[in-house]
This record gives C-alpha cells, sequence and structure tokens, in this order.
C-alpha cells in the first residue's frame, strides 16, 4: 500500500513538465523522507502548484528539512498541509527558519502531529519575521496553552 519508489519516480516527471496543476493532493500515501525528496525534486521547478497536501503521512522531522529547503526556493507555494504526520522537536525549528524568507506560503497546516512546547516556543521569535503566513493551525499537538498564546501573539498581534 502508498506510494512506492517507483510511482514517485513517475510523478516527479509528471510535476516537472505540468504547466496547469495548481493543487497536489498526496494524503494517506505512506509518503516519507525517501519518496518525499523525489516529490521536491520535481516541485522545484513546477510554476504551478499552489497549494500541497501532505497530509495523514509519514513525514517526520528530517521529511520537514526537506520541505523547508523547497519552501527557501518557491515563489508561488500558498498552503501547505502537514497535519497528521510525525513532525515533533525539529521540524517546527526548520519550518521557521524557511519561513524567514518565503514570502508565498499564506497556510500552514501543522495539525496532529507530536509537536511539543520546545520546539513550538521557538517558532515565536521567527514567525514575528514572515509577513506573508495568515494561517497557521497547530491543533492537537503536545504545546501548551502558554506556548500557543505566545505563538499566536508573536504572529498575529
Amino acid at each position: 500500500m502508498g506510494m512506492k519508489i517507483q510511482d514517485a519516480y513517475n510523478l516527479e516527471r509528471c510535476l516537472r513538465k505540468t504547466k496547469s496543476l495548481v493543487f497536489l493532493s498526496l494524503p494517506n500515501n505512506f509518503i516519507e523522507k525517501e519518496i518525499l525528496n523525489i516529490l521536491i525534486n520535481g516541485l522545484i521547478g513546477n510554476k504551478s502548484i499552489c497549494h500541497i497536501d501532505f497530509s495523514h503521512n509519514m513525514i517526520d522531522d528530517s521529511g520537514v528539512k526537506i520541505i523547508s529547503k523547497f519552501l527557501l526556493i518557491t515563489q508561488i507555494l500558498i498552503s501547505l498541509d502537514l497535519s497528521f504526520n510525525q513532525i515533533r522537536k525539529n521540524g517546527p525549528i526548520y519550518l521557521s527558519q524557511s519561513l524567514k524568507s518565503n514570502r508565498s506560503l499564506q497556510s500552514l497546516n501543522l495539525k496532529q502531529n507530536r509537536i511539543e512546547d520546545n520546539s513550538g516556543g521557538k517558532m515565536c521569535s521567527i514567525l514575528t519575521q514572515n509577513s506573508t503566513l495568515k494561517e497557521l493551525n497547530l491543533s492537537f499537538n503536545g504545546l501548551s496553552n502558554e506556548v500557543k498564546f505566545h505563538i499566536v501573539c508573536s504572529k498575529f498581534l
């Protein structure tokens, strides 16, 4: 079950060539680091995809590091859904660092991961440097109310 390596290579080739696809939805495909790396290689040259849904997969912190490097390059990605994955300690930090310079992402969904206070709290100061992000979903993680409040205040007040 799920996406196989050969499937990822086939999709990578398609992603490089498509000029009209704006929404890439790949939930529940058991996507992990190796497959994600292949897919991101295809997305790097893509000039049309504005919305990506990688929810309900097996993306962990090392996968988020790959996505974060992509966020440093892309100028067109508007929404990214990473909900229901396995993001923990370093993933939010990688994302926050890439969001310092990303000027296209407006919506980031990190719902139902395993983000805790240490890494979630480090997002606060970095998010103040991004004026583009308008929607951030951190519900159903291991964040205390105090950290949630600081994140919201640092970004949206």
